[in-house]
């Protein structure tokens, strides 16, 4: 190739190179040189005044564009107004690198992201004459916006923004979703950009409206809370944009009637408005050539507010309004009315109804309505309601009407006021008020004083606020009982008028309770009294006089005249039962003149009572309600009067008595000055009687001359004189001569017995910083109670340290005594006394030991005591006694050496006291701390039991014996300890004398060993030792005993156990291990008891050949043998004890037959018996049978009462006997002869019995003066009364006197049967009577007998009842009879009395033989004998000699059980 053509490929090569590079470049951005940039901001700068700055700038040919980051636009020198985070610039077509150097660039389009306007930066000026500003590009969009403005900022992410210019016109389109403060909105505007002509379309819509942020303020400025509800607005405006925003102000009217329409809406907008929660409703609209119309409806609570409205402009002026209000049911409260800036002072608001309508404009309505209030509060006082009436007329006046009912009172009114013009704020008030509560309201304007009452009556004020102070008021009131001033009438009728302050009260006429009356006849004004005053029954107290001075009801004729504050009064005042001072008084009379505010009586003259009066001045300052001067001389006044004036510790020893005298009263200096001179008789002060008192002094200020107090009293004289300064110092002297202790009250209090008389004399200075003085004391013939006290005397000085007394001395009781007291701190005292042979017996009463006669503790020795005042005890007290003797009656203990008592830190130390009784000798020594501990040696030999009760004063001490012992008490006395040897020999109690007891024990709080105990009765001993346990009230707990009795008699047991034990012969030897409690204890060991003869009391037939053994196995105690004979029968029994189950459960069979039993007064023969023992051992449930085939009881009035429970060491017993009695069981007493059969049952526990059941007569008789009566029938039935044997009777029974038969029949209990008597042929009781005793009837023994023979036989009657009572049971007890009866029939032929008896027995089982006779031979004797058949029949025959007669006889006998 040659050269040429490779330069020619080369080149080629190269240009083809450099157009791809060319190219490449050409299709790439480029940073703009800083070149270019500068000079197009200095084009800015230059003609725009504008600068901008840009992170970076790059240039896109090929696609015109210009792309900057950060960009930034701002006024030169200033903060950016305009930021972008990125902006596209589209440039025109063709636009070259040149256009730009050179600022011909044309602007197509401008893109913005992220837009950032600042409108508090400084923004460029609009250019002059131009409407709408020029905007370069032609199009622009904006994506985002933040917007920063002074009140804050704003970021929209969603806003999007288009601008749009043609030729003429621009288009702008803005819109966003969720706009800064809340809602979605849209703008749709087209612009005239030459003529100006423009529409503007606005949609916004906000669907929640609590989240609608400008509604927060109006939370934080007016407390309203938006909940919830939603908006919508629609406005269109049609005009020229350019004018309207050249002057916006100008041509409101037109903006708003002519260019703009649309609608607002508000919907369910539901809200909190200070605590009133509601819901609105707002609709205002316009369409086009319309007039704007709204409503508004308001749900506020319970109520409701409703409000439409048409607003009718035109292009000239905004126009006339025409509205309609409606207000239903509004509550209406304080932070709501606070919340729009609003104070209503001191009212509470309530609810509120409001109807009107109101027209025009804001410079011209005219309107009326009406509105109602309910349950309002003005200061505090409810308003019940109140209604109102208006009306806004033409000429701008405004009329009000209404009623107003409050808690104060009603009030009806009518008022006008102008508005406008020249009477504008001027306007009159009429009305009528009815029972107005003045007291609740403020101060009237026109009175100065506090009025109160209730207030009726009508009025008229004419008023112009422009001059407050010529407002009249005329008002004719009546007050119902109110006050005015110092008045407190029932009712007050007066005319007030006056213009501004200045008032006028016309004829005021105030009638009182209970008839007074203030007539005043004349003119009160505000500045003056001219008038006439007539005041009738009227209370002091309406005067503003005290209670303290002056009380009561008075009268009054004066005139009255001077300033309204300064009144002057002269007339005559009386009045009667009044108390003055607190003194009644029955009537006064005085002249009174009140001048200023002082009230001057003078001349008073007072009566207290029909004898007693007083007279004098007095002068009272009205206003400070206190006393100026008086002066009184009184006679026969009771001393009671004075309690008025005492302080009251004095006046409440005031009691009675009569005082006269004067007191004069004064103020110089500005002190009060006093001066008196009071007698008294008979005077009675705090209990103590006074016969003569008189007494002369004087005060001025705090100083009181007490020139002469002398009284004759308690039985003697007392005289004092001296000063008192402030109540608090005194200085004098006083002198008491032979007062008797007996009559000065406060020391009978004291010692009700102490008797003698008493002489002081000295003088003395005292107060609360300085005491001086000295007192001779001397007392004669001191007696208390018992004790001859005898004379005392010393001497006494006072200072400021203390009290002395020396050289005194009680002649009789052989005591002297010195010492001191003194007055600081707590008083220390300290005293020395000597004794001689002193009754020291009240000493131990002191602590409630009153086991000493007068002289029954008499020793001799001395005392130091020394202690303070502010304690109750003493601090050390050493007592050396030297000679101590204590005397019981006959029994005399006496000291054996001298001995030491010293108490000393609240602690009792004993040395050397050592009590000797006959030959016997008590010894104790150590020391006791009251209520804390003991350590005490104790040392006895032979000392009498006896006598150491007495010195105790023990109650109920019935024990003697010689007692030797050495015991020590140490410890606590919460837990004190005790270690004793003891023994006692002839030990006596209850009568009964133990020979020996020995013992020797440890012990605490816990309890006490018993290391040996040893007790020697007459024929036998026991031993003792173990542990008895101690609970916390020190009573015995728990027991661990050995009880161990050696072999002996058991003869001891009728000696010390006499009421259980009749008769005891046999042997005992036991030894038993008690546990457990004391009341229940565990026993284990064995005993062994055999006996020839063993009688219980009231038991007439012992046992014999008793044999009882017990022992013990693993806790269980078994019976091994228990035998016993009673009568010709055996009692046999076995059982155990068993401990195992805690009490120890029992179980026992006893039987027995063939036995034979007397107690008390039943007898039983050949019975047999068994018993079942059950429970456990302290808890026994006892059942049995008893069959008694022969026996017979007794019956006597003690057995009948009820019987007291039995004491048992059980604690619990129940028990069940069956008892049958086939027959031949006689109940036996005076008038009852009878056999029965029958079958019951007796159950029980240990507090109770019962009997059930019941026997039948089988046969039997009956006795009733000395008449025999054959029982036909009878029964006795148990049941119905617990703890007593009084069953229920019945018995039937026949005899025969002569011809006649007499029926006898018995009823009810057997303590309180009713006899019923009758015969055939038919007799009165007193015959009856008669026969039965005289064995003829009453007519006939009277008129047949002589007075003596019928006196005998009537004798004779009654005391053959009376031995065959008393003697009949006991014979037949004796012989061991069936029957027997004893009587004496008086032969009137004779004239002597003749005996009968009747006697009777069971031969066997069937057999009975009776026999009926008399003593004298040759009389009628009759044998009789029964047997008996069985099914119960008898047959009977009977002998009668000596006329050899025979009868024989059936019957038949029915059971009843």
């Amino acid at each position: 190739m040659t050269r040429a053509r490779k330069l020619f490929y080369f080149l080629l090569l190269l240009l083809i190179l450099a157009a791809g590079a060319v190219f490449f470049a050409w299709r790439q951005s480029f940073k703009l040189p800083a070149q270019l940039i500068n000079q197009v901001r200095s084009f800015a700068r230059s003609f725009h005044d504008i600068d901008f700055d840009a992170e970076s700038l790059k240039i896109n040919f090929p696609e015109h564009t210009i792309k900057a980051r950060n960009l930034k636009v701002m006024l030169p020198g200033e903060k950016p107004f305009l930021e972008a985070e990125e902006a596209t610039i589209f440039l025109a077509s063709g636009t070259g690198p040149l256009d730009l150097y050179f600022s011909r660039a044309a602007i197509e389009r401008v893109h913005l992201n992220s837009l950032k306007y600042d409108a508090t930066a400084p923004q460029p000026e609009k250019a002059s004459g131009t409407a709408l500003p020029r905007i370069p590009a032609r199009e622009i969009t904006v994506n985002g916006l933040n917007l920063n403005t002074s009140v804050s900022a704003f970021f929209i992410p969603d806003f999007k923004a288009s601008f749009i210019r043609t030729r003429r016109n621009a288009n702008i389109e803005i819109s966003f979703e969720k706009g800064p403060i809340g809602g979605n909105a849209r703008l749709v505007a087209m612009l005239g950009l030459e003529s100006g002509e423009s529409t503007i379309n606005l949609n916004w819509q906000e669907k929640d409206f609590s989240t609608f942020i400008p509604l927060i303020f109006l939370s934080h400025r007016f407390g309203l809370n938006i909940l919830s509800g939603g908006a919508a607005i629609n406005l269109s405006y049609r005009g020229n944009l350019a004018k309207r925003l050249q002057k916006p102000a100008e041509s409101l009217p037109q903006l708003i009637n002519q260019e703009l329409t649309g609608a607002v809406n508000i919907e369910d907008c539901l809200f909190n408005w200070s605590g009133l929660t509601g819901k609105v409703n707002l609709k205002i609209a316009r369409e086009d050539k319309n007039p704007w119309q709204g409503s508004l409806a308001t749900e506020l609570g319970d109520g409701k507010l409703t409000i439409n409205g048409v607003w009718p402009g035109t292009q000239e002026q905004m126009g006339d309004f025409a509205a309609d209000i409606s207000a239903e049911n509004i509550q209406i409260n304080r932070p709501l009315i606070e919340s729009m800036g609003l104070n209503l002072r001191n009212t509470e608001p309530g609810r509120l109804w409001f109807e009107g309508s109101l027209n025009g404009n804001l410079k011209h309505l005219t309107g009326s309505g009406k509105a109602i209030a309910r349950d309002w509060k003005y200061q505090n006082k409810k308003i019940n309601s109140a209604d109102l009436n208006w009306r806004l007329t033409k000429e701008s006046v405004l009329d009000l009407s209404g009623d107003l009912v409050t808690e104060i009172g009603e009030l009806s009114a009518s008022a006008s006021v102008a508005l406008k013009g020249k009477s504008k704020g001027a306007g009159q008030v009429q009305g009528l008020m009815n029972e107005i509560d003045l007291q609740k309201l403020k101060p009237l304007p026109f009175i100065d004083s506090p009025v109160a009452g209730k207030c009726s009556g009508p009025f008229k004020v004419v008023f112009d606020l422009n001059n407050p102070a010529g407002t009249t008021y005329d008002m004719r009131l009546e007050l119902h009982e109110g006050t005015f001033f110092t008045f407190s009438p029932q009712k007050l009728t007066a005319r007030v008028y006056g213009t501004g302050a200045r008032w006028y009260l016309a004829n005021p006429l105030a009638l009182f309770a209970g008839g007074g009356k203030i007539a005043v006849d004349g003119l009160i004004s505000s500045e003056k009294f001219a008038a006439n005053v007539l005041v009738q029954d009227v209370n002091l107290k309406t005067f503003g006089v005290p209670t303290t001075i002056a009380s009561g009801v008075a009268s009054l004729k004066a005139s009255l005249g001077g300033a309204l504050l300064q009144p002057v009064v002269k007339g005559d005042l009386y009045g009667e039962n009044l108390e003055l001072m607190g003194v009644p008084v029955s009537s006064f009379r005085s002249q009174a003149s009140v001048k200023g505010t002082v009230l001057t009586l003078a001349p008073l003259v007072i009566r207290h009572s029909e004898d007693s009066y007083l007279d004098g001045f007095f002068s009272i300052d009205l206003l400070h309600g206190s006393l100026q001067a008086f002066r009184l001389s009184f006679q026969k006044l009771p001393v009671e009067i004075l309690k008025k004036f005492a302080q009251p510790a004095v006046a409440e020893k005031i009691q009675s008595g009569i005082i006269a005298g004067n007191v004069n009263y004064s103020r110089h200096k500005e002190q009060n000055v006093w001066n008196f001179i009071i007698e008294g008789h008979q005077l009675t002060l705090h209990d103590e009687k006074i016969d003569t008192l008189y007494l002369e002094g004087s005060t001025q200020g705090r100083q009181t001359e007490l020139k002469s107090l002398y009284a004759r009293a308690f039985g003697g004289n007392l005289n004092v004189s001296g000063q008192i300064i402030d109540a608090e110092k005194f200085s004098g002297s006083i002198e008491a001569e032979n007062l008797q202790f007996a009559k000065i009250a406060f020391l009978q209090k004291l010692n009700p017995d102490l008797r003698g008389e008493i002489n002081i004399q000295g003088g003395f200075e005292v107060d609360d910083k300085f005491r001086q003085g000295s007192f001779t004391v001397f007392t004669r013939d001191m007696k208390s109670a018992e004790r001859d006290l005898g004379n005392f005397g010393g001497e006494i000085d006072i200072d400021n340290a203390g009290l002395r007394i020396s050289s005194g001395e009680f002649d009789k009781l052989g005591v002297r005594i010195s010492g001191e007291l003194g007055w600081e701190g707590r008083q220390p005292y300290s005293a020395a006394l000597e004794m001689n042979n002193v009754d020291l017996s009240f000493l131990p009463q002191i602590w409630g030991i009153r086991s000493f006669d007068y002289g029954g503790l008499v020793a001799t020795g001395k005392c130091q005591v020394q202690g303070d005042l502010a304690s109750l005890t003493p601090d050390v007290v050493n007592m050396q006694v030297e000679t101590l003797k204590i005397q019981k009656e006959n029994d005399v203990i006496v000291s054996n050496q001298p001995m030491q008592v010293i108490y000393q830190n609240g602690s009792v130390e004993v040395r050397s006291l050592e009590l000797k009784y006959r030959q016997g000798v008590l010894g104790i020594e150590g020391l006791f701390d009251p209520g804390k501990s003991v350590a005490l040696m104790i040392n006895g030999k032979n000392f009498s039991v006896k006598a150491l009760g007495r010195l105790f004063d023990l109650p109920n001490w019935d024990y003697d014996g010689s007692l030797s012992a050495e015991a020590r008490l140490f410890g606590n006395l919460d837990d004190m300890q005790i270690k004793a040897t003891a023994k006692i020999d002839e030990l006596t109690a209850a009568g009964k004398k133990i020979p020996e007891v020995r013992a020797e024990v440890e012990g605490n709080r816990s309890g006490v060993d018993i290391a040996q105990a040893f007790v020697r009765l007459n024929a036998t001993s026991f031993n003792l030792k173990g542990r008895v346990g101690l609970d916390e009230n020190v009573r015995p707990a728990d027991i661990d005993l050995n009880l161990f009795i050696p072999e002996g008699p058991i003869s001891d047991l009728t000696v010390y156990l006499p009421q259980i034990f009749r008769e005891a012969s046999g042997t005992v030897k036991a030894d038993l291990h008690l546990t457990g409690r004391p009341t229940n204890p565990e026993i284990s060991g064995d005993l062994r008891m055999t006996a020839d003869q063993l009688a219980f009391s009231n038991m007439r037939k012992p046992l014999t050949k008793v044999d009882f053994a017990i022992s013990t196995n693993d806790r269980i105690i078994n019976i091994d043998k228990l035998e016993a004979n009673l009568g010709r029968g055996k009692l046999m029994g076995t059982g155990q004890v068993n401990f195992r189950d805690s009490l120890g459960s029992i179980t026992a069979n006893i039987t027995g037959q063939k036995l034979d039993l007397s107690f008390m007064n039943l007898e039983v023969n050949n019975a047999s018996a068994s018993m079942n023992i059950a429970g456990d051992l302290y808890n026994p449930v006892v059942a049995g049978k008893v069959f008694v085939p022969r026996g017979k009881f007794n019956i006597t009035t003690d057995l009948l009462a009820k019987r007291k429970p039995i004491d048992f060491f059980f604690d619990s017993l129940n028990y069940h006997f069956d008892i049958e009695v086939p027959r031949n069981f006689w109940l036996k007493s005076s008038f009852l002869n009878s056999e029965m059969r029958g079958k019951f049952s007796i159950s029980g526990d240990l507090n109770n019995f019962r009997l059930d059941g019941g026997i039948s007569c089988v046969q039997g008789k009956l006795y009733f003066k000395q008449r025999q009566f054959q029982i036909e029938t009878g029964e006795i039935r148990f049941g119905g009364v617990d703890n007593s044997l009084d069953p229920q009777i019945f018995v039937k029974s026949e005899g025969q006197i002569q011809s006649t038969k007499v029926f006898l029949t018995l009823q009810g209990q057997v303590s309180s049967f009713t006899p019923q008597i009758y015969s055939t042929p038919p007799m009165s009781e007193g015959d009856l009577l008669a026969l039965l005793t005289l064995g003829r009837d009453l007519n006939t023994a009277m008129h047949s007998d002589s007075k003596e023979l019928f006196e005998t036989e009537i004798l004779e009657g009654l005391k053959n009842s009376y031995i065959s009572a008393l003697i009949g049971s006991t014979i037949s007890n004796a012989l061991n009879l069936d029957e027997l009866f004893l009587s004496s029939l008086f032969d009137r032929t004779s004239g002597k009395s003749r005996s009968f008896i009747r006697v009777g027995k069971y031969i066997g089982k069937n057999i009975f033989m009776a026999y009926e006779g008399t003593t004298e031979e040759g009389r009628d004797e009759s044998y009789i004998f029964e047997y008996r058949l069985p099914k119960g029949f008898v047959v009977n025959i009977e002998f009668k000699e000596p006329i050899k007669e025979q009868r024989v006889g059936v019957r038949y006998d029915w059971k009843f059980w």
